[in-house]
């Protein structure tokens, strides 16, 4: 389907009724990004390790206990045992660590550890001491031995709190991760709104220079263009500030920016727009790109000014592959003077799609004599 640019407030964009177009594509714009959800699933182990600890432990209290002794004294050390070790447990997960260690105050952490393990263990070893006489004789006996009594509650109140503390500085290390990177983000997100900031002036100052010559023509009434480019000033002051907007605003700004360049010459530019597999009012994508590079194409092909002079533009999206693809022409005078590649336009452009799309996201320029192509592809 080929499309020539007419007045912005009229274009329609003709697609295929074949053609249908899959919400899945902008899926990923939804989603969570993706350390806030490293963090959760990074945490959720952590609580599976919380459980699978605490029911190991439960279960090996439980047989021991019930082997070595009468019923009732075994529920006794059991509920004895479990609540001294999950006040342990809890002090150790969530304040210990987190006063301490997060804190780089190590020697009192040490220090804190050992008092700790101290009261716990003598706690242990004298109430199982204290529970001695009730042991089954022809049952399992590990604490017949009063030294193998004092080493497995030292072994066991060790764990506990070893198993605390790392747990602890796992979750610790996730929410640091995360606000890392979220802080990581939010500075990209400033680099990108100065980068905005520099293009959108940019095209506004060649649509004021383009206003202003066609003003100086007395036949002329120039309420149109300034309407026109209150239409750009509404994009550059509200829209190149968000993070997506949809393809078809994009292409109406495109258009707008043909019209108001236009005004200079008394044919119309020879501008050609091809859309595949797309429908512009449903894709997203980051506003600016696409405009910058167009404005670019405009200034720098010769159309309007060199005979024969043109633009091509092509939009499709396949298999969840979004193209860009801006072709025009090329003129060696005008190259003489022609900064446009090498300078802030693209270099621009080049960071920001570095920013916001990284790996997904592929820019590829290849020029010729008589050429200028201009390719984007972003990813799914």
């Amino acid at each position: 389907m080929t499309q020539k640019c007419g007045d912005y407030l009229t274009q329609k964009i003709i697609i295929n009724e074949q053609l249908k177009f899959s919400i899945n594509d902008n899926l990923l714009l939804l989603n969570k990004p993706n350390f806030v959800i490293m963090e959760t699933v990074g945490l959720k182990m952590i609580r599976l390790q919380h459980l699978l600890f605490w029911a190991s432990f439960l279960f090996i209290t439980s047989y021991i206990s019930l082997k070595a002794y009468p019923w009732s004294i075994a529920l006794l050390r059991v509920t004895f045992v479990s609540c001294m070790n999950v006040a342990l447990y809890i002090f150790c997960y969530h304040y210990l660590v987190n006063n301490y260690i997060e804190k780089n105050k190590f020697f009192q952490f040490v220090f804190i550890v050992l008092g700790l393990l101290l009261i716990s263990v003598a706690l242990r070893y004298n109430f199982d001491k204290g529970i001695s006489h009730y042991r089954i004789i022809n049952g399992l006996q590990p604490f017949k031995n009063k030294m193998v009594l004092l080493w497995v509650s030292f072994f066991t109140q060790a764990i506990v709190m070893l198993i605390a503390c790392l747990l602890s500085i796992s979750a610790n290390r996730f929410v640091t991760e995360r606000k890392l990177l979220e802080a990581a983000k939010k500075q990209s997100e400033m680099e990108l709104t100065m980068l905005k900031t520099k293009i959108s002036p940019h095209f506004l100052l060649n649509a004021l220079n383009n206003i202003y010559y066609y003003s100086q023509q007395a036949e002329h009434n120039t309420s149109n263009a300034i309407l026109k480019l209150s239409y750009l000033l509404q994009y550059v002051s509200y829209e190149v500030a968000l993070k997506r907007i949809t393809l078809e605003r994009e292409l109406e700004i495109m258009y707008a920016l043909k019209d108001i360049y236009n005004l200079r010459f008394e044919k119309a530019v020879q501008i050609e727009f091809t859309i595949d597999n797309l429908a512009p009012q449903r894709y997203e994508i980051l506003p600016g790109i696409l405009v910058t590079l167009f404005e670019n194409a405009l200034k720098h092909s010769g159309v309007g000014i060199v005979d024969k002079a043109w633009i091509k533009v092509n939009i499709q999206n396949l298999n969840g592959v979004f193209t860009f693809s801006i072709l025009n022409s090329t003129n060696k005078d005008l190259g003489k003077n022609n900064t446009l590649y090498s300078g802030i336009g693209l270099a621009s452009v080049r960071e920001m799609l570095e920013i916001e799309y990284g790996a997904q996201h592929n820019l590829i320029i290849h020029q010729t004599e008589n050429s200028y192509d201009v390719k984007l592809i972003l990813k799914a």
